[in-house]
């Protein structure tokens, strides 16, 4: 047998060696349970720190001077780790969901984990994020609250935050919901005008409803709303209006809210609403699609 330990390994549901025994003297193979370590204590020699060729630690175990570690183990100078657990100085660190590698060759990192020193690096955005910096905040009040409800009914008010005038023809806002009554929408303009810090100014909105295409979780139909004014949107300054929609006949065309991706019953005062997205000619400057 080599004088030196080769070979450590991780295994599950006990320990490799009991305090106080005889150390195993260029032995081939040690290995740890689950929380149990690599230690020989009191022997003659101590595999720990004995740098074998592969080593693992099992689910919150250790072993120092190994190669690899899984499953929240550490290790220093190995090889690989794996699922929660962190590598330095490896040829290979990659990290499982909430893991982080750094030092390796590559460094990759899988969800809400991270790479660093590696040769691939940083992460993607997905989808459904709300994008908050194009110059736009949208603000939305619930005003028909009812799950099951003959109205839907909301105030929206869109501020300029950005530091360019921008016509508001230039605006199209949506808002995304399922439509059960499968009826002639109604569409009613409450109010509408864009707050300045003087006087408000004139703002004129019109809507039509569309069906989505492809039809998905929370929409299958949105309101598309249009706006014109002799007033640009200045820096500071927002579009804010009120609207209401309805079937022909308010006892039996009822709209179930609750699937609705744009509907939030919880928000009675104004408050920020990236399920509101709004289209700078054509590109989303404030939301997410749903």
């Amino acid at each position: 047998m080599p004088s030196q330990d080769d070979v450590d390994f991780g295994g599950s549901g006990g320990s490799a060696a009991t305090s106080g025994s005889t150390g195993q003297s260029g032995s081939s193979t040690s290995s740890a349970g689950h929380g149990g370590s690599v230690a020989n204590s009191g022997g003659t020699t101590s595999t720990t720190g004995g740098g074998g060729a592969f080593g693992a630690a099992g689910t919150g175990g250790t072993s120092s001077g190994t190669s690899g570690a899984t499953n929240g183990g550490s290790a220093s100078g190995g090889t690989a780790g794996s699922a929660g657990g962190s590598t330095s100085g490896g040829t290979t660190g990659s990290a499982g969901k909430g893991g982080s590698a750094s030092g390796g060759t590559t460094g990759s990192a899988g969800k809400g984990g991270s790479a660093s020193g590696g040769s691939t690096s940083g992460g993607s955005t997905g989808s459904g994020g709300s994008v908050s910096n194009g110059g736009f905040v949208v603000q939305y009040t619930c005003l028909k609250t009812a799950a099951m409800s003959a109205y839907v009914e909301a105030e929206i008010n869109a501020k300029n935050t950005g530091s360019s005038t921008i016509p508001v023809a230039e605006l199209k806002l949506r808002y995304y919901f399922t439509d059960e009554p499968r009826v002639t929408n109604q569409m009613t303009n409450n109010f509408s005008h864009i707050s300045t810090a003087g006087s408000n100014q004139t703002l004129n909105v019109t809507s039509v409803v569309a069906g989505l295409v492809p039809t998905v979780t929370g929409a299958d139909t949105y309101i598309e709303f249009s706006f014109t004014s002799d007033h640009s949107l200045a820096p500071g300054e927002a579009m804010d209006f009120a609207w209401q929609m309805d079937g022909p006949d308010q006892s039996k065309d009822i709209y179930n809210q609750s699937n609705d991706y744009s509907f939030d019953a919880s928000k009675t005062a104004p408050a920020n609403w990236d399920h509101l997205v709004l289209f700078h000619n054509g590109t989303v400057v404030w939301g997410a699609l749903p």
